[in-house]
């Protein structure tokens, strides 16, 4: 019944939206990315109450289909999700509203599987491409109907705008894109390691009941690495120790390292980090054996962090992050360094 709702209101924003505007502007075309249509339907099919909630718990894309006007510009984007949550997205970058949203659009969908191009003139008339060829004179375009889709939104802009550095695109089967240092090619490339990495106990986020801890586990492995090296800056018992940085990098943080300065200050130790801008930056820390904490996002609100532990260069040019991802105790992941979009990138050190 929700659905259905928000399908309607969609309907009568085409049909009464014309009255509040005027002076439209020319919509641009081809504009939009696959990465600009998911922040977008994200905007839509989230929400903070979960009875209207639509977002997937793991927004695997399934398919994306551009879908043309009546110019044989591109007018939308179908966006779906591999639970079945879909969005049609207006193909205007300062506006790229919702005309349609919601779960498991049957009829859309169908029309879409059978035919190669579709003309989406609004949310009642999704018109295969031989259909339209045949009536093209019949049919009114979406945007002589609502002149509104071709303005700008200058409120949805600004989102837009604020959150495209925490959408990342996975496609469907794609997952964080972690790999395992056995599925890697042992041959053929160019490395360096910190030292001492097997003989490190490392934190994991099972080591509390929540596991939406991945700041205060990867801080934790910082402090862990520290202490292989001869600082006195760990406690006890690996639990203890969490349980202590806990008190001063906290989850969800989009920043660990004041946190971490504040813990080393307690243990009268002096840790600072830089900022590395690129992967030449990267390599640069880990040469100099300090520890990388990195935060990257699969979703708009998907974010993890991992400690980079090391590199691997191989002659095709693919540079791979050694990484700690803290979901097991072991540092003997990797990660293809820029495939997930990065926030933070800090590299530590103690003086």
């Amino acid at each position: 019944m929700l659905n259905i709702i928000k399908k309607l209101v969609s309907i009568l924003l085409v049909c009464m939206m014309v009255t509040l505007h005027s002076s439209p502007v020319k919509a641009q075309v081809n504009q939009l990315e696959l990465k600009d249509v998911a922040l977008a339907s994200y905007h839509y099919l989230h929400s903070k109450d979960k009875e209207d909630n639509l977002w997937p718990d793991q927004p695997e894309i399934e398919d994306f289909v551009p879908m043309y006007g009546i110019d044989d510009e591109v007018s939308c984007y179908y966006i779906q999700y591999k639970s079945g949550e879909y969005a049609v997205i207006n193909n205007n970058p300062s506006n790229p509203c919702a005309l349609e949203y919601g779960s498991n659009n049957q009829q859309l969908r169908s029309i879409l599987d059978k035919n190669s191009k579709v003309y989406y003139l609004g949310p009642l008339s999704v018109v295969p491409e031989k259909e339209f060829l045949e009536n093209k004179g019949y049919y009114c375009d979406k945007y002589t109907i609502n002149p509104y889709l071709q303005e700008a939104n200058p409120v949805l802009e600004k989102y837009m705008e604020e959150n495209r550095n925490k959408i990342q695109i996975v496609r469907s089967g794609s997952g964080w894109g972690f790999v395992a240092g056995s599925d890697l090619s042992g041959s053929g490339y160019s490395y360096h390691y910190l030292p001492g990495l097997s003989g490190i106990t490392w934190a994991t986020t099972s080591i509390v009941t929540d596991q939406n801890n991945c700041a205060p586990t990867c801080a934790t492995n910082v402090v862990q690495y520290f202490a292989s090296r001869g600082y006195s800056c760990a406690n006890a018992s690996l639990s203890l120790t969490y349980s202590e940085v806990n008190l001063h990098v906290y989850n969800p943080s989009s920043d660990i390292g004041p946190g971490l300065q504040s813990y080393f200050n307690a243990k009268q130790l002096s840790l600072y980090y830089s900022t590395p801008g690129s992967f030449s930056s990267y390599q640069s820390a880990v040469n100099a054996n300090r520890p990388v904490g990195i935060c990257v996002w699969n979703g708009p609100t998907n974010g993890h962090w991992i400690l980079g532990v090391g590199y691997r260069v191989y002659s095709s040019s693919e540079q791979y992050a050694r990484i700690v991802r803290g979901w097991e105790n072991s540092s003997n992941y990797y990660y293809l360094y820029g495939s997930l979009t990065q926030s933070k990138v800090e590299a530590y050190y103690i003086y």
